[in-house]
């Protein structure tokens, strides 16, 4: 259980200095990717400074050995980071950018270069209102990792903001559900040293559109590139679900189903697929499950690489076509051969 919630209206100039200072957090073992576009963002901005009602931003407090308070964030991550990255000067809202020497913070940084200043800035009565503007925050002190997972998979399974495997996610934190998404982040690249991620440091590796300039462009990843998926299926996770199709076969052989529905049973406990899934990640180990396949998508894209053409235009007589199957198939047959028969390109 948590306890000692809390409801309050906090000024955005106040949540922005302790930004600053490092103090918002987001545990990448459960949080999604930065996913919000661009018009997304000056959308919410624009709401903001028409001081127009916004929704509940969630969090549990802890005290961190170094910077006291902390925030970690269970919802309203890309609603923050819409603010600081505006405040910053990232982008622009009606045409019109943050003026950096309204706050000490943006201000400091304006001063020593670290950030500068875009034109035409934004009127300084309307930057006073977006720095007022109380943002609604619910928090709770911080009791176990347990409740704080349950409390995200309550916020996210509860209505349809999640795409579904970002949904079969949401608050699960089995062996499985870790590898899937250790393994994930490897092909699309944005690794990060530790699970716990300053709010600020979440922008250098989220996946974003060219009208972002920041982070891993979509089109830039594997999935993008090879035409294995759509810049809507990577945002929506559908890499992630790929990827976990393919490490249920390699766990479960001919007992794993390629069905959503057998998917949903290994992200759920207790069922038939989680626990061979589990069991089987318990006998190899994680870590040696993970090397495995990162040793055989990196073989396998080796091969992709000489091809001269689209590598799926060689598995096709006519139009290629459920191009995300035709991959899984190619990378588990790549695990067998590399890991069963010793092969290697």
């Amino acid at each position: 259980m948590q306890n000692n919630l809390n409801i309050r209206g906090e000024p955005i100039q106040s949540i922005y200095s302790e930004y600053k200072q490092g103090k918002y957090i987001v545990n990448r073992r459960y949080q999604r990717k930065l996913v919000w576009t661009l018009p997304e963002k000056q959308k919410f901005i624009d709401s903001l400074l028409n001081q127009y009602p916004v929704p509940l931003f969630l969090g549990v407090i802890f005290e961190h050995p170094t910077k006291g308070r902390c925030f970690e964030i269970l919802d309203g991550m890309q609603r923050l980071d819409a603010i600081t990255s505006y405040m910053d000067g990232d982008f622009s809202v009606g045409g019109k950018y943050f003026d950096l020497s309204v706050v000490a913070e943006t201000n400091r940084l304006l001063e020593t270069g670290k950030l500068v200043q875009q034109e035409p800035k934004l009127d300084f009565d309307l930057c006073k209102i977006l720095l007022n503007y109380p943002l609604p925050i619910s928090t709770s002190n911080y009791t176990s990792n347990e409740s704080v997972d349950e409390t995200f998979r309550r916020i996210n399974t509860g209505g349809v903001r999640l795409s579904r495997q970002e949904v079969r996610q949401a608050g699960v934190i089995s062996d499985f559900s870790q590898l899937v998404r250790k393994c994930a982040i490897y092909i699309r690249g944005d690794v990060s040293h530790t699970d716990i991620v300053e709010l600020d440091k979440m922008r250098a590796i989220s996946l974003t559109k060219e009208s972002l300039n920041y982070g891993i462009n979509i089109k830039d990843t594997f999935w993008n590139k090879n035409h294995i998926l759509t810049v809507e299926n990577i945002l929506a996770s559908r890499d992630e679900e790929l990827v976990a199709h393919v490490i249920l076969h390699i766990l479960l052989n001919s007992e794993s189903q390629t069905s959503s529905t057998f998917l949903d049973e290994a992200y759920i406990d207790g069922t038939f697929a989680s626990n061979k899934a589990n069991d089987a990640i318990l006998k190899y180990g994680v870590e040696t499950l993970y090397k495995q396949f990162c040793f055989t998508f990196d073989e396998l894209t080796k091969v992709i690489n000489e091809f001269p053409e689209e590598y799926h235009t060689y598995l096709y007589k006519d139009k290629p076509a459920k191009v995300q199957g035709s991959y899984q198939v190619l990378i588990i047959a790549f695990h067998e051969l590399l890991l069963s028969e010793t092969k290697r390109y």
